[in-house]
């Protein structure tokens, strides 16, 4: 991703998984919603998922899209922050 400076993460899982902890800056997209097209994210930003099937956003408007695969878990394996 070139540029950082608009990045946004988004932790696209259910209400229940997001009580495990959530990453520190980002933005909570339940799931399913990028399927029924129920986006609450301005398109043209860059965007990191957090997301097991991250493939919901591809071809749906949004620029540059990173899904470095894992989720939340590979995140937590990292021992990168969280919050609870």
């Amino acid at each position: 991703m070139e540029s950082r400076k608009n990045l946004v993460l988004v932790d696209v899982r259910s209400s229940q998984e997001l009580h495990e902890g959530s990453i520190f800056g980002s933005r909570f997209i339940p799931y399913g919603e990028p399927a029924k097209g129920r986006m609450t994210l301005a398109t043209g930003h860059p965007l990191l998922l957090i997301c097991a099937v991250g493939q919901y956003f591809f071809g749906t408007g949004y620029g540059e899209i990173c899904n470095p695969g894992g989720g939340i878990s590979a995140w937590k394996a990292a021992g990168l922050p969280i919050k609870r």
